[in-house]
C-alpha cells in the first residue's frame, strides 16, 4: 500500500511543485528494521518494509522531504513540551499525538529536518501488556 501510493505523491507533488513531503513512517521501517524484527509479528514486519519501500522512494525522488518515524502513539498523552527528534535510529518511546503535531509543523520549514530521517520521542515510558 505505502509504496504505491508513494509512488503517485511523488510524481504529482513533482508535477505541481511541492517544496518538501512530509512522511510519517515507523520505528522498524527502513534502515531501523533490526531494532524491532525480533518483537513483532509478520504481517506488521510486511507493514514496516512496505513503509521501508515508500521511504526509499521518497530519498530518492529528488524531492525536498523530512521523514519522520515513530514507535507508538499514545492519544492519551497530553503535550509534554519535552517531545524531540532524534537521527538516532535506535530510538523508541511513546509520543503524544499533539507532541508529535508540534514536531511535524517544526519540519515544514525547519533546515534541521530537512531531507532527513528523524525517529520522533517523549522519552515516555512505553505501556506495558496486561
Amino acid at each position: 500500500f505505502y509504496e504505491g501510493a508513494q509512488s503517485s505523491i511523488n510524481k504529482w507533488a513533482k508535477e505541481t511543485g511541492v517544496e518538501r513531503l512530509i512522511f510519517h513512517s515507523s520505528t522498524g521501517s527502513g534502515d531501523s528494521e533490526s531494532v524491532l524484527r525480533d518483537n513483532i509479528e509478520e504481517y506488521v514486519l510486511q507493514r514496516y518494509q512496505d513503509k521501508g519501500a515508500a521511504e526509499a522512494l521518497i530519498t530518492s525522488s529528488g524531492i525536498d522531504y523530512a521523514i519522520i518515524r515513530n514507535y507508538i502513539i499514545r492519544p492519551d498523552y497530553a503535550a509534554s513540551g519535552t517531545a524531540s527528534l532524534s537521527e538516532d535510529h535506535t530510538v523508541t518511546g511513546a509520543i503524544g499525538r499533539t507532541d508529535l503535531a508540534i514536531l511535524t509543523l517544526m519540519c515544514l520549514d525547519g533546515y534541521l529536518c530537512q531531507n532527513k530521517i528523524l525517529h520522533a520521542s517523549d522519552g515516555q515510558p512505553l505501556p506495558t501488556r496486561e
